[in-house]
């Protein structure tokens, strides 16, 4: 059985560019945006009404750029999980098919159970 540490080859998670928006863009914009709301909270003295709805507009930058670094940790939490249980599925999938090797069953209806259960484990992985 052939691992390729759960990317299928083509797909869309294992493209580069997607890779590098999670891992390069994605946080420099939570940065940037982080760093705008607290330089804009800091800068404030509220004494008219504008001032409260610039202190209001920093205060919904820090919410985003908590919100994106909750969905990147989310993310990053979730493809472990998701990486673990695949593994252990492939484990417990090897030990059915030595045991069905040892079992009385036709050579046909073996490769037939291999391939199915290969199938299966590319369109998770």
């Amino acid at each position: 059985m052939q691992r390729n540490n759960g990317h299928s080859r083509g797909s869309l998670e294992s493209s580069s560019r997607v890779r590098a928006f999670y891992w390069l863009i994605l946080p420099a914009l939570a940065a940037l945006n982080l760093l705008l709301g607290l330089a804009n909270l800091a800068a404030l003295a509220p004494r008219q009404w504008m001032g409260w709805l610039d202190l209001l507009v920093g205060a919904f930058c820090c919410c985003v750029a908590g919100w994106l670094v909750g969905a990147a940790t989310a993310r990053a939490v979730w493809r472990a999980a998701a990486q673990m249980q695949a593994r252990r599925w492939r484990r417990l999938l090897e030990v059915l098919l030595k045991w069905t090797e040892v079992a009385p069953i036709s050579v046909t209806e073996m490769r037939r159970l291999k391939a199915e259960a290969e199938a299966t484990l590319e369109s998770v992985g």
